[in-house]
């Protein structure tokens, strides 16, 4: 029978607490396993390299690392829940739902959250409490946030790039839209999953907790209110949904491990010996006991390692090991393969092969898939990314970037800071008081001599009695000092000679005005001599 499963691609991105799991068990309903990831968390590009090829729906907490926009093959959809019931609904369900033991340190500042009326916030809660919507838009696009305007700006810029944007208080409106999407019938009303029991509204809360939240929420709860007047001013179709499905139900059945046996011979059991998960590089020994029913010349034993997904990642047999041809009579044996569990966390199944050798073929003579579970576990105090951990360690070295121009800094150049000066651009001008106008850029030089000049225009008023210095060493060693002089110029530059006896990691170029003086510096240039 041919299945005519649902052919395209959607990214239901869902977040926290929006009735995630129950669109996706709605989805699964009418489109199947073998169509609907189960929810997932992970990153955009990974979960599509992974999922994309064996499902057409995937469902989870997507996040975007690297920014890097959404996929122009899929159509996203999602949903959006007024941002101060949600934060509530997602920290009583962590608070109330799961304990210290499941959820170890997110649990405690959850609890502690809650407990303090919002005083005792960790960094841990952040991405799901504070303006979680606004954050998750703007990097799709964006690794660097911008100021808050303009990223509520980008987050609603990113809303009609979704192909269904729901509002979880209307949720009939999205179950309709998506339905019409995708070309299935349209539910009235789907099963609630992972309800929070007896969950306070809003307006139950202490006023301090929900003060703390709302002000946590300023951009998302403006963000959200853009949305509804998009969304009120939108047309709706009258056409109602059809209530045929485009569809088949695709569920996939998983594949049974394989298992071949024969006569000759017959696989007994098999064990781990070592009790427990296995810890990453522990020896780990299965044993497998196997009855012989004839006289066999030449016997290779192998062993194969999957991983969750039913990948091998580890094989190997008699052969591969260089071992002799082990001749064995008809018997009872056991064969017991020694492995260093050098494997990235997770779980895995261990199987075993037994074939004859001839000079011209191999027979296989039993073939088990599976015959023992094992989970690897890496326990280290060192914080990583990524499924393995590599030992490693960072070293940073001051090297010398000068060419023969030297270097230039323009007055934008975040390494030149100032006390009591006005940045606006183009320079940092004086404002009247007396003080560091200028301090920076801290670079490493080599040694020898440099020439550092000092760029700017000098207002009517004149330098009155500025000076400037030179030094490194954390400003323990003075290089060159002096009181800045000339006239009033909109084109004025003042230069010093600084010798280096050896390297230096920090030089720092100071300038300090008084009350009196109307100067504006735009560069600063150090130029090898």
């Amino acid at each position: 029978m041919v299945v005519n499963a649902f052919p395209g691609r959607v990214i239901f991105d869902h977040f926290p607490k929006t009735a995630g799991q129950a669109v996706n068990s709605w989805l699964i309903s009418e489109l199947g396993t073998g169509s609907v990831t189960p929810n997932l968390i992970g990153s955009h590009h990974d979960l599509i390299r992974q999922y994309g090829g064996v499902y057409t729906i995937i469902s989870g907490h997507v996040d975007f690392p690297n920014a890097g926009g959404l996929d122009p093959r899929y159509h996203y959809i999602t949903l959006f829940r007024e941002p101060v019931d949600r934060a509530i609904s997602w920290l009583y369900f962590l608070v109330k739902n799961h304990d210290e033991a499941e959820l170890s340190e997110l649990w405690v500042a959850a609890k502690a959250f809650w407990d303090s009326d919002g005083e005792q916030l960790h960094d841990i809660l952040l991405d799901n409490l504070a303006n979680t919507y606004v954050k998750h838009l703007c990097s799709i696009n964006t690794i660097q946030m911008a100021g808050e305007e303009v990223q509520l700006e980008n987050a609603l810029a990113l809303v009609p790039h979704y192909a269904v944007v729901g509002i979880y208080e209307d949720m009939q409106r999205f179950i309709d839209d998506t339905a019409e999407l995708i070309g299935i019938p349209s539910s009235k009303g789907i099963a609630r999953v992972n309800v929070v029991a007896s969950r306070p509204k809003a307006e139950q809360i202490s006023p301090a907790l929900r003060a703390r939240i709302v002000q946590l929420n300023q951009l998302d709860i403006r963000f959200y209110e853009a949305l509804l007047l998009v969304k009120e001013s939108e047309v709706r179709s009258d056409a109602i949904a059809s209530t045929m499905p485009h569809w088949d139900k695709y569920d996939v059945i998983a594949p049974e491990n394989r298992v071949f046996t024969t006569p000759e011979l017959t696989v007994i059991d098999a064990h781990l010996k070592e009790a427990g998960p296995i810890n990453y590089g522990q020896l780990v020994t299965f044993d497998v006991r196997f009855a012989v029913a004839k006289d066999i010349h030449d016997l290779e034993m192998g062993i194969h390692i999957y991983d969750a997904e039913r990948r091998c990642v580890f094989g190997v047999n008699s052969t591969l090991l260089g071992h002799a041809r082990h001749s064995i009579l008809s018997g009872t044996y056991q064969v017991s393969h020694l492995l260093i569990a050098h494997l990235p966390s997770g779980k895995y199944t261990a199987g075993f092969v037994f074939s004859e050798c001839f000079t011209d073929r191999k027979v296989d003579l039993a073939w088990h898939d599976a015959l023992c579970e094992f989970e690897v576990v890496r326990e280290t105090p060192h914080l990583y990314a990524g499924t393995s951990y590599l030992p490693s360690e960072m070293s940073l070295t001051c090297i010398t970037l000068i060419d023969d121009i030297g270097y230039h800094f323009n007055i934008n150049d975040p390494r030149l800071q100032t006390i009591i000066g006005h940045r606006d651009g183009t320079c940092i001008a004086t404002t009247g008081r007396a003080g560091h106008l200028i301090y920076g850029p801290y670079v490493c030089l080599d040694a020898g001599k440099y020439q550092v000049v000092i760029n700017g225009v000098v207002g009517e008023q004149g330098l009155s009695a500025a000076l400037m210095d030179v030094v490194a060493q954390k400003g323990v060693l003075v290089l060159a000092a002096a009181m800045l002089s000339g006239r009033p110029s909109e084109n004025w530059k003042f230069s010093q000679i600084i010798t280096l006896d050896t390297v230096c990691t920090d030089l720092e170029v100071r300038v300090w005005v008084t009350e009196s003086t109307n100067l504006k510096i735009l560069s600063i240039n150090i130029i090898p001599i």
